[in-house]
């Protein structure tokens, strides 16, 4: 498998979420981040989605899977802390290995966690 991650403007994000994963041709997944100001908060992003695809593709769970959950998502909050999420397990510990370098990078959690939640409440305008 191959990764491409690309920092975008929020606004061109296909959800209201800060990052996606779209699966290309010949085993390659290119992670979209959103553009969040400060590029140790964008790592932080992207270290989250390469845990969690990597942990859901070892379970079965699909892209397309997660595709369909978060796109039919509309609760408060991020898909994968819902109890329903198919890849509940595996968001819960992106999330703890993304606070692990969070506090190695010397970023605060709380100004992460809002500046994220900022993003997400914008929406997206394609």
């Amino acid at each position: 498998m191959r990764w491409m991650i690309h920092t975008i403007p929020h606004r061109q994000q296909r959800h209201r979420n800060v990052s996606d994963r779209v699966k290309r041709r010949d085993e390659i997944v290119e992670f979209r981040v959103s553009d969040i100001g400060d590029e140790r908060m964008e790592a932080l992003i992207a270290i989250h989605e390469i845990v969690e695809q990597t942990l859901c593709k070892s379970k079965g769970i699909s892209i397309d899977q997660i595709d369909i959950f978060d796109f039919s998502f509309t609760g408060d909050g991020e898909p994968g802390n819902h109890v329903d999420s198919p890849y509940r397990d595996q968001h819960r510990v992106a999330t703890t290995v993304e606070k692990i370098v969070a506090k190695k990078l010397g970023v605060n959690w709380n100004e992460y966690k809002r500046r994220v939640r900022t993003l997400r409440m914008k929406g997206v305008q394609i």
